[in-house]
């Protein structure tokens, strides 16, 4: 399970651009890592699920939760808590 503090604490590698709350019991976040080199995403990347980040992602097409998304198993709305613009601005 992932928690604020965690997401902030990556965000000091990778811009975060939002946080929201998986319905069940978790935090997940999006990192904006665009234009990166694909060395220093895989460095985070391998960092963030030392810290407990899901390492399912590591599949290119595995499924995420999505911003104000709704649970397929029981509706429950996957609310947003945190939204970044600024960084998305920038890159």
């Amino acid at each position: 399970m992932i928690s604020a503090a965690l997401l902030l604490h990556l965000g000091g590698f990778a811009a975060l651009v939002c946080a929201l709350y998986s319905g069940n019991k978790s935090l997940h976040g999006w990192f904006l890592v665009d234009g990166l080199p694909e060395e220093k995403v895989l460095k985070f990347f391998r960092y963030a699920v030392s810290l407990g980040a899901d390492r399912a992602t590591w599949t290119r097409s595995q499924l995420v939760r999505m911003p104000d998304g709704l649970r397929d198993k029981n509706g429950t709305r996957q609310r947003v808590f945190f939204l970044n613009f600024k960084s998305l601005e920038t890159a």
